[in-house]
């Protein structure tokens, strides 16, 4: 869930796996012109090449990928300047090989596709829905939605999208105008998304990124006046054209890296601590890509309880240290022969502000929520791909819609997302009953295993905690009235010690009351036990649902619908916890 290691993971050792900063690469994906003008093509090259040396500099923990299905043309150009730079290629292709190299003009540009896509991880796009090995065989519509799906494909998956483009609209399905406006805005003749067809969007969000350079194309009357000029674009209405990365995109990027960097400097911690989604007997499950998504969850997993930990040590310390100062201060005003306790009074005071600060000074707090929210939309997405929920055809990925509330710069948990799932992203076949069945009991489970479950124990569990510390807190008042009774009504007479005892008693138990309420509010205590008990609700009955229906689309409706829940549940905890700040409880008194 949120907190820390989900119940749907038992007790076993994750496997050594790969970690590090290969697992966070900044995709850089390709669309652009088949018939460049021979004479611009070395400028564009130093474009490119300016361009990812830029990045490489500026994000040095972050490496570089070029997604792109090398056309010939631009495509190839940047293929190959990107190996000269040591990049490696990812090479999605909108149709078997064999079909796809009947578009290259010649020997020499066949060549260099077959040289530059068998050095990179080259795969194939299934067919989209309606369209069949012999209608793509003839150019025609059904050749172009292969185009046009590898062309939102790369949309969807890619960080930055670099386009060698005239600038010029064009109607052609997978052109590179058309790529760049489904980058922009989730829109191409036949792949629009069911959902923005229905409803405008005004939420900001990273995917809409360009890099564009200007070209001229062959056979062109004149050469393009801007030719090998370069800009940023973006949705953005007010300033859509910029020469300069936009600020939101920097802290994407600079977030991204700092996730990269946490990789790198916990790969050992990682390698020891983290906790697969599923066991090497499960791998037959298993789609394509899984395995990745796996990975990058267990890494964010693991920080997360990490920076949780140092979290609430440092919180418990805090409010410690905040009691201790009140103690001290209470004896030093009510008891004129503790004067002395001013000193220890400054220590613990300051003690406790500077925690909070180094707190803020690290983000361990925000490092925690949001390394959590990453790992939790890589659950779904997880158990999303398994189950096969997303059908080939769709356009809409589950990054997609994913903390779009938030504020832009959660953005890197999206961009993440967007990489980690390429591979899982692709489809297939049918899912077999065996991966159905074995999400459903993995992921939802019933009352003593799965999420089901852990909803149920974690609520209890926070819960007792919870009453627990009311409980403490009513007591501390209660003692203090007491005290206060006894000191008012009482025809006892009291020695000077025992009145000044009595009356430390009056003004430190309501303090230490005080303390620990926001101790608890701090912790969110009440808010996660709704929060449980809601989510257990959610999982039992999807549990309950998908008991009673056999019918394999219903079932991934279902698994859907979870899915968006779940998601939509990380995204209120996340903004409820960001608005929280453990640096405001440095002076708790």
């Amino acid at each position: 869930m949120l907190e820390d290691r989900p119940a749907a993971v038992t007790d076993r050792q994750a496997n050594a796996t790969p970690s590090g900063s290969s697992l966070v690469p900044l995709v850089i994906g390709v669309t652009g012109h088949r018939d460049l003008m021979e004479a611009e093509i070395p400028g564009i090259e130093v474009r490119v090449r300016d361009f990812f040396s830029g990045l490489q500099e500026r994000y040095p923990n972050l490496p570089l990928r070029v997604m792109s299905p090398l056309a010939e043309g631009a495509d190839c150009l940047v293929g190959r300047v990107a190996r000269e730079l040591g990049i490696p290629l990812t090479v999605p292709l909108p149709m078997p090989v064999e079909l796809y190299e009947q578009d290259f003009s010649g020997p020499e540009a066949l060549a260099e596709f077959r040289d530059l896509s068998a050095a990179g991880e080259c795969f194939e796009l299934p067919l989209v829905p309606g369209n069949t090995s012999e209608s793509i065989a003839e150019h025609g519509h059904a050749r172009d939605l292969q185009y046009g799906q590898v062309g939102t494909y790369l949309a969807a998956h890619s960080h930055i999208l670099l386009a060698v483009w005239d600038g010029e609209p064009s109607d052609l399905m997978g052109g590179t105008a058309q790529v760049v406006q489904f980058h922009q805005y989730d829109v191409m003749r036949g792949f629009t998304a069911e959902d923005r067809r229905a409803r405008l969007h005004f939420t900001a969000d990273e995917s809409d990124l360009v890099y564009h350079i200007f070209c001229s194309r062959a056979g062109a009357a004149q050469r393009n006046p801007d030719a090998c000029k370069v800009e940023w674009l973006t949705s953005d209405q007010v300033k859509p054209r910029t020469l300069y990365l936009p600020a939101g995109y920097v802290e994407i990027f600079r977030r991204m890296e700092e996730f990269a960097e946490d990789l790198d400097n916990h790969e050992d911690l990682i390698q020891a601590e983290s906790w697969p989604l599923y066991q090497a007997q499960d791998e037959v499950h298993l789609r394509d890509g899984a395995q990745r998504i796996d990975r990058v969850f267990r890494a964010a997993d693991c920080l997360a309880n990490r920076y949780q930990k140092r979290v609430q040590t440092a919180l418990l310390m805090i409010y410690s240290s905040a009691a201790a100062a009140g103690i001290c201060f209470v004896a030093y005003a009510d008891l004129e022969a503790l004067e002395v306790m001013i000193y220890p009074y400054l220590g613990f005071l300051s003690l406790s502000v500077v925690l909070a600060y180094l707190v803020g000074r690290n983000d361990w707090q925000r490092r925690y929520l949001e390394y959590r929210a990453l790992a939790e939309g890589l659950r779904v997405q997880f158990y999303w791909s398994v189950a096969g929920v997303r059908q080939v055809g769709d356009t809409k990925y589950t990054h997609d819609t994913y903390l779009l509330s938030q504020d832009i710069e959660l953005g890197w948990i999206r961009n993440v997302m967007r990489v980690t799932g390429a591979r899982a992203d692709i489809g297939g076949g049918p899912v077999p009953e065996s991966a159905l069945q074995w999400v459903m009991d993995e992921w939802v489970g019933d009352e003593v295993s799965g999420q089901t479950s852990y909803f149920k124990r974690k609520r209890a569990e926070r819960e007792r905690t919870h009453n627990m510390t009311r409980k403490i807190g009513r007591g501390a008042f209660l003692l203090a009235a007491l005290a206060a009774t006894v000191l008012a009504f009482s025809p006892a007479d009291f020695t000077d010690a025992g009145r000044n005892g009595l009356i430390a008693a009056m003004g430190l138990l309501p303090l230490l009351a005080v303390i620990r309420e926001t101790y608890a509010q701090k912790r969110a205590d009440r808010e996660l036990v709704r929060q449980y008990q809601f989510m257990h609700g959610i999982f039992s009955r999807a549990y309950r649902m998908l008991a009673a229906t056999d019918d394999a689309d219903q079932q991934h409706h279902i698994l859907r619908s979870l899915g968006s829940a779940a998601l939509e549940e990380v995204s209120e905890w996340l903004l409820r916890l960001r608005d929280r700040p453990l640096q405001s409880a440095g002076t708790p008194t």
